[in-house]
């Protein structure tokens, strides 16, 4: 008896399995490859992460400055808003130099906030009120008010003067 062999036919895999397949073979790869990447690092930054007693120091101290350089800035901040505020008084007198005349004579000066009362002597009538006209006329002034006039027994005229500036001047 002779052993026959018949030819069997092969059976044809189709092309879409085959494709298929070697996806999921390339995504399973992919996947293997990056669990065990991020399995590594993230072991390396436990290590990293994890903090000797100097740096623990060393970030205990840094927090500490941290917040004394929080209230020196507070400080500063205050003294920059309290400089801002700041007015320069040295202006008005300035402004009386050039605004006074020759012979008005001032013996009492008082200044707050944006007022300026003036108690000065003068020969006449007419001085004062020219005194009182050059300051109407000056741009830094709002207002001029006379106050209080009285006859002097020496002679000439004691007065008083109430200024209300503009704040501009101050700046």
């Amino acid at each position: 008896m002779a052993i026959e062999i018949t030819p069997q036919t092969r059976v044809k895999i189709p092309s879409w399995s085959v494709i298929v397949f070697i996806i999921e073979l390339i995504s399973l790869l992919i996947l293997a490859i990056s669990y065990l990447y991020f399995g590594f690092s993230s072991k390396k930054m436990e290590t990293i992460l994890i903090q000797s007693p100097q740096e623990a120091k060393l970030e205990q101290d840094i927090t500490t400055k941290e917040k004394d350089l929080t209230l020196a800035k507070a400080k500063i901040d205050a003294f920059a808003q309290l400089l801002g505020q700041h007015q320069k008084v040295g202006n008005i007198f300035s402004f009386l130099e050039k605004a006074s005349l020759p012979d008005i004579w001032f013996s009492n000066f008082d200044f707050s906030a944006d007022s300026l009362t003036l108690k000065g002597h003068t020969k006449d009538f007419i001085t004062l009120g020219q005194q009182i006209l050059a300051f109407q006329v000056e741009p830094a002034v709002q207002t001029v008010k006379l106050s209080e006039i009285l006859l002097n027994p020496k002679g000439g005229v004691d007065f008083s003067l109430l200024i209300k500036l503009n704040v501009a001047i101050f700046y």
